[in-house]
């Protein structure tokens, strides 16, 4: 063994504690450098990851010096013995009246201090490590570095925190200490919200901050996509070859991403299968079971355990529970709102449940996400489709009932938060062909009609008049069911309104064409889910699809079989959209993600009705997004 020659931290900590002697001034004489062969063995046995060698091997050394240079190397290893879970020589050696106050000895005793309070707040951290009086030893930068990291993160500083696991990673002494430091900041990263991270990226000078920052929004852009994840992990490297990062961590991440992605072994659907909603029940499962079928070449597919919770079965609790019993590890259903609200009722849930419908709140159960095809959330896609497309004015027509009110009310609300306003409304009677009051009245044509009617009593002369409607309205959005809508737009082109854009929700627009709507609503505007929608790019719901003309060439598949589908198909997904609300699903009911709040969020499609049918509008051909909202 050879000996070198390295600055020792050195330090004595009598101003740290109450009753202790005052530290010597700042300017005091430096300690000398010192050799000793059992300092090389420390730092050796540190790279080993050998912590309890190199603490005997300190405190061996510091055996055969004089102080302040033997406390500085007991100090030293009172830090080092914390990583073991030993605070004894610490609490020690800080109630020490016998080292000589230095600036090394302060900076040591400081560290020591912070690392023993780990409640300490992250500022008062940063405060004291931020400017130590003197440098500390290559044993000790690791740990200050590590304490500032933490520190830094737990204050939502990024930049700074990212800044020094960097530093870190270039003065980690043991190949395991590296690695941690390695685990520590891709836990960071991962943890961190996406805005932060992406605002972060665009601020930073720093290359090394922005590269990890560039591998963590590019990793979590493609959580559902592990082919591509590692494809870009390998174009990343290559961009940054400076950057060392282990096989280790690249394999271990990849391998948490495909687990992420995969399903449960055994999954509990409750469904209606016998009485009133049996119809909408079988409707779901025969999409449920052709998402089943289509992965028949998947080694890891789930077991279906299927439970009736219609008139002839059980009711939603006993159901879950039967689920729960069975081994199923996630719930698909119940379908309808009561059920919903039985079940989150419920006085324990220990296995998460995907709800096919909506309710007003889930009293803050986060075992239950809700996913449904709400008209609201059409309604929603619809005002953000005529923001897309420039308009800033609408009329609103809606069917007189509570269904109309709440899908009028999601696309005002919706379209005056992007900025549009809402100059007038008005409700029409359900089931009543003549439309003419409602829409007269919505254009304000009784208004036209009442000028002439003033005018001609004045005048006392008659003379040729048409009725103008008013001209401050981009156009009119229906809230209505197909058989209306299909009343209300000739209606609205005969009273005046041929040039006004109509728009309207998917539920205006049967399911499959139909010559006679297309001829009557040619030119609305709509948004649509992309299992509906001919043309639609990237038809994840090929294979599901496929398996149904197999059972039944002659099926008309509809919504609440996309429905089922899709519910199959996120349980591969749901624990990284859970993570990750940026994300976003390629379901065949819309682009889907998960909020905060646990409710499926879906995005659609627009499209518009020709008197060919309903065809997409290219976004190419436009500056309309591919999806809305």
């Amino acid at each position: 063994m050879f000996s070198v020659r390295i600055p020792i931290a050195l330090l004595t900590i009598a101003l740290l504690v109450a009753g202790c002697a005052p530290m010597a001034p700042r300017d005091a004489a430096q300690l000398a450098e010192i050799s000793s062969p059992q300092l090389d063995d420390a730092e050796a046995a540190l790279a080993r990851g050998n912590t309890s060698r190199a603490i005997m091997l300190l405190r061996s050394a510091a055996a055969q010096l004089p102080d302040p240079e033997a406390t500085g190397l007991r100090l030293e290893a009172a830090t080092l013995a914390l990583e073991l879970d030993d605070p004894e020589p610490a609490g020690e050696w800080l109630g020490t009246r016998e080292a000589r106050a230095t600036p090394s000895n302060t900076a040591v005793a400081t560290l020591l201090r912070t690392r023993l309070d780990p409640d300490l707040p992250p500022m008062e951290v940063i405060d004291r490590l931020g400017t130590l009086p003197a440098p500390l030893s290559s044993r000790m930068e690791p740990l200050r570095l590590q304490s500032l990291a933490r520190a830094e993160a737990a204050r939502g500083n990024l930049e700074s925190a990212i800044a020094h696991r960097v530093s870190l990673a270039d003065r980690a002494l043991s190949r395991e200490r590296r690695l941690a430091n390695e685990s520590a900041l891709w836990t960071m990263l991962m943890e961190a919200p996406m805005p932060a991270l992406r605002e972060t990226l665009a601020e930073t000078p720093d290359r090394a901050v922005a590269a990890w920052l560039q591998l963590a929004v590019g990793v979590r852009n493609r959580a559902l996509r592990p082919a591509e994840t590692q494809a870009f992990i390998a174009d990343w490297r290559d961009e940054h070859e400076r950057i060392a990062i282990s096989e280790s961590f690249v394999d271990g991440l990849l391998s948490a991403q495909r687990a992420a992605l995969s399903p449960p072994r055994i999954v509990g659907v409750l469904l209606p299968l016998s009485g009133e909603l049996a119809a909408a029940g079988r409707a779901i499962q025969e999409g449920i079971l052709a998402a089943y079928y289509a992965e028949a070449g998947m080694a890891d597919r789930p077991r279906l355990l299927f439970f009736d919770v219609g008139d002839a079965g059980r009711d939603v609790v006993a159901a879950y529970d039967a689920a729960v019993a069975a081994g199923a590890e996630r719930i698909i259903g119940p379908l309808s709102k009561s059920g919903v609200r039985e079940l989150v009722s419920a006085e324990s849930l220990p296995v998460p449940v995907l709800a096919l419908n909506r309710v007003q709140s889930t009293s803050g159960n986060e075992s239950v996400m809700q996913f449904g095809l709400a008209p609201e959330n059409d309604a929603r896609a619809v005002a953000a489709l005529a923001r897309a497309m420039g308009y800033e004015q609408l009329l609103v027509m809606a069917r007189d009932d509570e269904w109309g009110s709440r899908v009028s009310a999601a696309f005002r609300d919706a379209f005056e938060e992007a900025g549009g306003r809402i100059l007038g409304q008005r409700r029409y009677p359900p089931e009543q062909d003549d439309l003419t009051g409602p829409i007269r009245s919505l254009f304000q044509l009784d208004l036209s009609d009442g000028r002439y009617q003033r005018l001609r009593s004045i005048t006392g002369e008659g003379f040729g008049f048409e009725a103008r409607r008013r001209q401050d309205t981009d156009g009119v959005f229906m809230a209505a069911f197909g058989r209306d809508a299909r009343l209300i737009a000739p209606q609205i082109r005969f009273h005046r309104g041929i040039d006004l854009p109509i728009l309207a929700i998917s539920e205006s627009y049967p399911q499959q064409h139909q010559a006679g709507a297309d001829n009557d609503l040619s030119g609305v505007i709509l948004t649509r889910m992309p299992w509906l929608l001919d043309g639609a790019p990237n038809d994840a719901g090929a294979g599901a699809r496929e398996q149904l003309r197999e059972a039944d060439p002659e099926a008309d598949p509809g919504q609440l079989v996309a429905l089922g589908v899709d519910s199959y198909r996120l349980q591969r997904a749901l624990d990284a959209l859970a993570r990750s609300p940026e994300l976003h699903f390629p379901g065949v009911t819309g682009r889907l993600s998960l909020d905060r709040e646990g409710v499926i969020r879906r995005q659609l499609m627009p499209a518009r009705i020709t008197s060919g049918g309903l065809e997409p509008l290219q976004p190419a051909q436009s500056d309309i997004p591919a999806y809305l909202p």
